[in-house]
């Protein structure tokens, strides 16, 4: 079987900085960048029947404010934001996707709880025995997205020969991933296809023939795995952390720099 297929990538980075000077002991800077990312993939799952198409748009954002309280001391506020999504689909522009079309119509164990309703599903031979490639159905389509917010203050300050600085961060963080079906097709009784997989086992099919193709053609199937609905789990997690430090001028050859930090990095929670 010889198929041919584009598979176009597109890449995009826009980014805006804006610096504004209000006062004389004032500096505030704003950052902003969008990265755009889009591809057709002909043959993510080995045949033409489920091209996937991949979108990941990404945007971070950061505002500071610097303020020069005297010529000795200066305080700088940090806050940032980002966001970032995958959002997998498939293209059904060909037809090629849906199972009606080859005749494939048995009843779902979970009706209506599919993403895409017709999809074919993944048909797997044993390698050793035919030697025949997987006809993948896939995992998508599916997709995920999450933020992090940062805020941040360092307190920086000039006393003779030692310059302290101080501070503190705090980072919220997040994911609402809707992608929870496993990838692999090797584990017999296992599926990356929620709309199901057929695996015919030459080998270890007691009940069949002893040859893959043969099982196929005949309906004997070594085991057939599905998935209901699928699920969306919305996970947060918190970081908070803080620190001091100084450099220290002892002589104009020896300059020490020593500090403390102190990280709390809490575990995800749904």
């Amino acid at each position: 079987l010889l198929q041919e297929g584009r598979y176009p990538a597109t890449q995009q980075i826009d980014s805006g900085n804006l610096d504004i000077v209000p006062t004389g002991q004032d500096y505030v800077r704003f950052r902003l960048m969008h990265f755009f990312y889009h591809e057709d993939n002909p043959f993510s799952a080995a045949y033409s029947t489920v091209p996937r198409l991949y979108d990941r748009p990404n945007q971070t954002g950061s505002l500071s404010w610097v303020r020069t309280i005297d010529s000795k001391t200066i305080n700088e506020v940090l806050v940032s934001a980002s966001h970032d999504a995958a959002r997998l689909n498939i293209d059904t522009t060909s037809g090629l996707y849906d199972r009606t079309k080859y005749g494939i119509n048995y009843p779902f164990l979970f009706p209506g709880t599919k993403d895409l309703a017709n999809k074919i599903p993944t048909v797997k031979f044993d390698a050793t025995n035919s030697g025949i490639t997987a006809m993948d159905g896939s995992t998508y389509p599916s997709h995920s997205q999450g933020e992090i917010f940062d805020f941040s203050d360092t307190f920086t300050r000039v006393i003779g020969d030692h310059t302290f600085k101080a501070g503190a961060l705090y980072e919220r963080s997040g994911e609402n991933d809707r992608d929870q079906i496993a990838f692999s097709t090797s584990t017999a009784g296992q599926t990356n296809n929620q709309n199901g997989q057929f695996d015919f086992n030459g080998t270890n099919n007691k009940n069949g023939t002893g040859y893959d193709l043969a099982d196929a053609a005949l309906g004997l199937y070594y085991t057939y795995a599905e998935v209901g609905a699928r699920a969306e789990t919305p996970y947060r997690a918190n970081l908070y952390e803080f620190f001091a430090q100084d450099s220290f001028k002892a002589t104009p050859r020896l300059h020490l720099e020593y500090g403390v930090r102190y990280t709390s990095i809490h575990p995800y929670y749904s």
